[in-house]
């Protein structure tokens, strides 16, 4: 089954989704926002009222969009210049030209690709979209014409098929016709089902392992644990039992789950490591499940004591160091009663990292974790050449914002990441030229929404940068 990914990705490449455009705008809560505006359009110089709920939205592209979909809602196209980035300011222009069949929104896009999108719409005629330049843009203009046309037919000329099923699906769900749905793939209905919050259709799939995934998928996102019952695995039923138990936070649902015994523990452990009892993680039978409980609450309430309750002294040795340098109390240290975890564990809280030497077993762990904690490259110098030296430059790089200091991580995947968070730290498109790679520039064309920067970014990152840009 492909449902976790495929929802995951439908629409992450969409204008937000273009098919809410047509098919999906009458979801948003056009009355909540009316109510809050006093039913009357606002001025562009009133915007900021208009938009006060989408400013604690710290991703620009996310906050952008959130004023788009309330200009969507008020009706206002003259709002649309109040949304800063490009991308969701001209996917707002969008939007007006389909509702109201006019060119001349079309005409204040600048993006030809998006301005195909837009014609294609408001003259009713997918042949402009086979002449858009990118094949993601393309499938998105037939979609986006389909849904406006109410014809599925349109929907065969889009190529990737997560697209074409969001297509088909949108369809479906205006007319109320699951029929609509085309395929061998299960996706198109799941999409129906989701928005119609109907889940029948998961009894006719085979085998029975699909039909289980199609119950647990549409329980887990309706928020509906009656569904779970019809799932016939009983591992599978029980977890679904038990994850809608942690959402609703009611410990009660955990009785419901009768095989296998572990899953019930599972559930159960879940809310005793949001206590304050370690006790009541040592009543179950399966150690992982302990461990588990245990390990939730010490993180949360930072208490030795929790420690002690470890079932083996191994595991409770670990405890009691991993909570000593969280803290850096050297006294926790003395707890821990395997191997050299004691000596390790105080030598590290200490910040000695010429004692590393000393630990045989642990030296590189020793000073990748004093570099760490001190924020000084001096114990990664002491360090074998090797993966763990690598990571240590990369971290205290990444922690004291040096660029220079990346380029010693040996390692091409941390040396990347490190100039990754560098620039995005300090906000400059000059680290990237340090070690270009086209993530780096899209993560600071995020930032500060430069153009010129996307230039500089292929493939999914050129499409996501699009999103970013103020131009």
């Amino acid at each position: 089954m492909r449902f976790v990914a495929y929802v995951i990705l439908t629409c992450v490449l969409i204008l937000g989704c273009l098919s809410d455009e047509v098919a999906d705008e009458k979801d948003f809560n056009k009355k909540a926002i009316q109510k809050e505006s006093s039913t009357t359009l606002m001025e562009p110089d009133k915007s900021t009222e208009v938009f006060e709920s989408c400013m604690d939205i710290e991703d620009r592209s996310e906050r952008d969009k959130c004023r788009r979909d309330i200009v969507r809602a008020l009706d206002d196209p003259s709002l649309c210049e109040n949304v800063e980035l490009r991308f969701w300011r001209e996917s707002c222009y969008i939007t007006f030209g389909a509702r109201r069949d006019d060119i001349g929104y079309c005409d204040k896009i600048k993006t030809a690709d998006f301005k195909g999108i837009c014609e294609a719409g408001v003259k009713k005629d997918p042949s402009i979209c086979a002449n858009l330049s990118e094949s993601m843009w393309i499938d998105q203009c037939y979609g986006f014409v389909a849904k406006k046309m109410d014809d599925p037919g349109i929907c065969e000329g889009i190529k990737h098929q997560i697209e074409k099923d969001e297509c088909y699906s949108a369809i479906a769900v205006e007319r109320n016709d699951i029929s609509v749905c085309k395929g061998e793939g299960h996706e198109c209905k799941l999409l129906y089902g989701l928005a119609k919050k109907d889940w029948s259709f998961c009894s006719e799939l085979q085998p029975t392992q699909e039909a289980d995934w199609c119950y647990w998928f549409m329980a887990i996102n309706i928020s509906d644990q009656s569904i779970c019952k019809n799932i016939y695995g009983a591992t599978m039923k029980s977890k679904c039992i038990g994850a809608l138990a942690q959402i609703s936070g009611d410990i009660s649902n955990c009785e419901l789950i009768t095989d296998p015994r572990s899953s019930k523990d599972e559930c159960m452990a879940a809310f005793a490591g949001r206590g304050d009892d370690p006790g009541a993680c040592t009543e179950f039978e399966e150690k992982r499940t302990i461990m588990n409980c245990l390990r939730e609450m010490v993180e949360r309430l930072d208490d030795p004591a929790v420690c002690a309750a470890y079932p083996e002294i191994q595991f409770k040795s670990n405890c009691y160091t991993t909570l000593a340098k969280r803290l850096g109390d050297v006294e926790i240290c003395a707890k821990a009663r395997w191997g050299e975890d004691a000596e390790t564990c105080a030598i590290e809280v200490k910040g000695d990292a010429s004692a590393c030497k000393t630990i045989v077993n642990n030296t590189e762990s020793c000073l990748l974790h004093i570099g760490r904690a001190t924020k000084d490259p001096s114990p990664c110098e002491m360090m074998e050449e090797g993966i763990l030296k690598s990571v240590c430059f990369s971290d205290v790089a990444e922690a004291i914002s040096d660029p220079d200091l990346c380029l010693r991580a040996k390692n091409t995947n941390d040396k990347i990441h490190c100039i990754v968070e560098v620039a995005e730290d300090l906000e400059d498109p000059k680290v990237c030229e340090k070690y270009p790679s086209s993530l780096c520039y899209l993560q600071v064309a995020k930032i500060n929404g430069d153009a010129t920067l996307c230039e500089k970014t292929i493939g999914l990152h050129k499409e996501i940068c699009d999103r970013y840009t103020l131009t």
